[in-house]
């Protein structure tokens, strides 16, 4: 068989990158060590939807710049990253909670379906949260910690535990099956004091969730990053401008330059929401500002263009290290 990708050595990559697709490279020692550690796959595939048209990479283009351009995303990921499991780590705590203190800290008592809406639109099941919570603890395969720990050592699995087993898209979905007074009182824990109708707050809470859930993914995968837009969670721009601080977000952000709906600012807002403590929040602004400082905002080239494509492709702000600086000022108010 003939296969369609064949095996390619370093150099005959190189070389199809220099004659097929036009990318300017001038050090071919540089291009195999920037192969070698990012893989052809991240490096180029990862970016072509920034730099290339029709299938040639934009008039001087070279591997030395979509090389740094990569690590600097690769920052910023890391970044995002670490404040996406601190997200999920707190909404498990609080859905926990509200489990624990309304219905029982005995598996058969919190995932009683008795207590629940048996589905949401045809399309999410209790059965089928149950089913996956049982599988975990009592299914063939072998039980993830801390789960294991309580089933050895305790007569029962608290909530606060199981969850740290269940996953993050299951654990959102359940909030659509939770009964008014679990689902009120986990809603005002995740978005208090928010002067929007509570259909509107709960339908907006899934959205942020579950853009924090999408992106996450994409980057603990390694798959494409920068250029990913979920395809059915937004966030809805008449909440957002209510919920989100005006020194991160305008009405004209939303209304004229149709950013922070369902691209990486929309994250990185969902994410600063989602945190809720105020001294975390200091954190994931002061570490998002000292690399942008450093990387995308810097006045150093060839930084200044990559922050001016950065900017453009994910929708953050031009001006996002005056707004984070603002932000910060005000929360410490």
């Amino acid at each position: 068989m003939e296969y369609d990708k064949p095996f390619k050595t370093y150099q005959e990559q190189i070389d199809i990158l220099k004659n097929r697709y036009g990318l300017i490279i001038e050090d071919d020692n540089f291009a195999e060590a920037a192969l070698k550690s990012l893989t052809y796959y991240d490096l180029i595939n990862g970016y072509k939807d920034c730099f290339m048209k029709n299938e040639q990479f934009i008039e001087g283009m070279t591997i030395d710049f979509i090389y740094l351009f990569s690590l600097v995303d690769k920052g910023i990921q890391s970044i995002l990253f670490k404040y996406s499991t601190i997200v999920e780590n707190s909404f498990k705590t609080k859905l926990a909670y509200v489990l624990a203190d309304n219905l029982g800290v005995h598996q058969d008592d919190y995932l009683n379906e008795c207590k629940f809406y048996k589905s949401y639109n045809n399309k999410l099941f209790f059965a089928d949260f149950k089913r996956h919570c049982s599988e975990i603890y009592s299914g063939g395969k072998p039980i993830p910690q801390p789960t294991k720990h309580y089933v050895q050592k305790h007569n029962h699995i608290p909530p606060w535990i199981l969850l740290k087993n269940v996953s993050f898209g299951n654990s959102i979905n359940l909030i659509r099956l939770l009964k008014a007074p679990e689902q009120q009182k986990l809603i005002q824990m995740l978005l208090p004091n928010a002067d929007i109708l509570y259909n509107n707050k709960v339908e907006f809470i899934i959205s942020a969730l579950n853009i924090v859930r999408e992106y996450r993914n994409k980057i603990a995968h390694n798959l494409k990053f920068i250029t990913f837009k979920p395809a059915r969670n937004k966030l809805s721009p008449a909440i957002t401008t209510k919920v989100i601080s005006k020194n991160l977000l305008r009405w004209k952000d939303v209304n004229k330059n149709k950013i922070a709906v369902c691209d990486i600012y929309a994250y990185i807002l969902a994410l600063d929401l989602l945190l809720g403590d105020d001294y975390i929040r200091r954190c994931f602004c002061k570490e998002l500002s000292g690399l942008f400082a450093a990387t995308i905002k810097s006045t150093e080239k060839p930084f200044q263009t990559i922050g001016m494509y950065y900017c453009k492709i994910t929708g953050i702000p031009e001006n996002i290290d005056v707004r984070l600086t603002d932000y910060m000022k005000n929360m410490n108010r």
